[in-house]
């Protein structure tokens, strides 16, 4: 596991499955040992609506 790829996960979620998705992510680098993985997956902020929007089009139509 890492921050990119766990960002990548979560940025491609609901926004209203991102919070706990991001919990239980930081949990399980905290249980493998990581806990500055864990750290900057907490810190990692659920998106606005357009920003989700933004991204769920980028994903569907990249360039």
């Amino acid at each position: 596991m890492d921050l990119d790829a766990v960002a990548d996960e979560l940025y491609g979620l609901p926004p209203g499955e991102f919070t706990a998705t991001r919990d239980a992510r930081a949990q399980q680098a905290r249980k493998a040992g990581d806990r500055e993985l864990a750290e900057h997956i907490r810190k990692l902020r659920r998106p606005t609506a357009p920003a989700w929007a933004a991204n769920v089009l980028g994903r569907e139509e990249p360039e």
